[in-house]
């Protein structure tokens, strides 16, 4: 605020107050506004490596009115548990002071960097910049500073950064693996070890001891301080469809964690498709003759990890009305089980035959294939399964064709009899054989 005072002075320079201004009065205030300055400090660096802020002057910077304008950078480490949240409010005082910076130079608008720094262990470190007018004789006016724990102004040093890249997809049977990029100063003795987790459906990712499908040999990691060095999990075949989240996790050699990945991070999810396959069964046969299943395998098969493959058929008798509806929904299990075909092995992509069957009674039956895939050891993994009703998977059999005339009337001793009229077809070929029994 501004105040004038107004004076008379007389012939011999006597003076007399004549009128005095009002405090705060309209037109009679000035206001000064500091320099626009910003700072970004990096948010998160590995032990060992080099720390920096920087203040981003948008000004204006007044180097007209002789002064001069520098600024200055101080980092604060800050009390916190074991997962890195703070204890209390921010603090940066004299008492958690971790380094101070060299006095920068301000000259105009743009960016000013702080010197370089290595914190000497891990946590997290709060910047504090100040920006100073000078006079000429050295004396410094704070034109502005930051604010203690200020967005943009903490500095993570974590003990080690680690990315991860696992393998996005494989058709089972493929291996998969997981890549481990390292970054910080690492412990002698340290060792990485992957574990998978089979997705248990739900939205959220769960990376429990329930759903824990592998653990992978530990891999030994050099000490000292290393700047994206790789290590590679060991391959592993994910023995069903899926979808398998990894996490990674470093220990140093007393088996206490470094660090460890989370369940469902980007990069870290492996999808497992099983083989394309479909399926057309005989579509109708009429009573004696062959029906089968083809199983036409798309692939890809994989053939050179040490597993094999097979397919196996089945195929279930429908309860029909005398139309040949379903009395109900589709059923195929032991009950209705009719027929199972021999093993039929799969050595790559083409169409797989399942055994030649003669249906013993006309009606509907559905039929199912199964994908196995057949570990070195002989167990056997569940690839695909087809569904009971599946378009395609059904066989109708119906009776050959016969009608019957019997003598239609004789006088009392006379013969008489029924003849049959079979239009068939007959099937002769298929190892079975046919009678007509007439009853009166």
């Amino acid at each position: 605020f501004w105040v004038y005072t107004l004076y008379y002075v007389d012939d011999d320079g006597r003076t007399q107050q004549v009128q005095t201004g009002t405090c705060g009065a309209p037109g009679e205030t000035t206001t000064v506004t500091a320099p626009g300055v910003s700072t970004t400090a990096q948010t998160e660096i590995p032990l060992g490596f080099k720390a920096r802020d920087t203040a981003h002057i948008t000004g204006p910077i007044a180097t007209t009115a002789g002064y001069s304008w520098q600024i200055g950078f101080k980092a604060y480490k800050q009390a916190t548990d074991t997962s890195g949240n703070l204890l209390g409010n921010p603090v940066c005082e004299a008492a958690n002071l971790a380094f101070t910076s060299g006095v920068k130079p301000v000259t105009g608008t743009g960016d000013v960097t702080s010197d370089e720094v290595v914190f000497p262990s891990p946590g997290k470190y709060f910047w504090v910049q100040t920006l100073w007018m000078v006079a000429g004789d050295g004396t410094r006016f704070v034109a502005a500073q930051g604010v203690c724990g200020a967005p943009g102004e903490t500095t993570k040093v974590n003990q080690v950064n680690i990315t991860t890249t696992a393998t996005s997809s494989v058709t089972l049977g493929q291996r998969a693996q997981d890549v481990a990029r390292i970054t910080g100063t690492i412990p002698p003795g340290s060792q990485l070890v992957w574990r998978i987790y089979k997705s248990t459906g739900t939205p959220t990712p769960v990376c429990e001891t329930a759903n824990l499908v592998h653990t992978s040999t530990p891999v030994g990691v050099a000490s000292g301080l290393v700047n994206g060095i790789e290590y590679h999990s060991y391959p592993v075949i994910l023995t069903a469809p899926g979808v398998y989240y990894w996490i990674e996790t470093l220990t140093d050699i007393d088996g206490n964690t470094i660090t460890q990945g989370v369940c469902g991070a980007a990069g870290e999810t492996t999808t497992v498709t099983p083989p394309g396959m479909t399926t057309t069964a005989t579509s109708s046969v009429t009573l004696g003759q062959h029906a089968r299943d083809t199983a036409h395998v798309t692939g890809p098969v994989a053939t050179d990890t040490g597993r094999s493959w097979q397919v196996e058929f089945q195929a279930f008798k429908q309860s029909t009305d005398t139309s040949g509806n379903l009395t109900g929904n589709p059923v195929c299990e032991a009950s209705n089980l009719v027929f199972t075909s021999g093993m039929k092995s799969v050595t790559g992509t083409g169409d797989v035959h399942s055994d030649p069957i003669v249906f013993t009674a006309p009606g509907t039956y559905f039929w199912i294939a199964t994908l196995w895939m057949i570990a070195p050891d002989g167990t056997r993994h569940l690839a695909t399964k087809g569904t009971c009703g599946a378009t395609g998977e059904t066989t109708t059999v119906t009776p050959p064709g016969m009608t019957t005339t019997a003598t239609s009337s004789v006088t009392l001793g006379q013969h008489a009899r029924d003849t049959a009229h079979v239009t068939g077809p007959v099937a002769t070929g298929t190892g079975h054989s046919w009678q007509v029994e007439f009853q009166a």
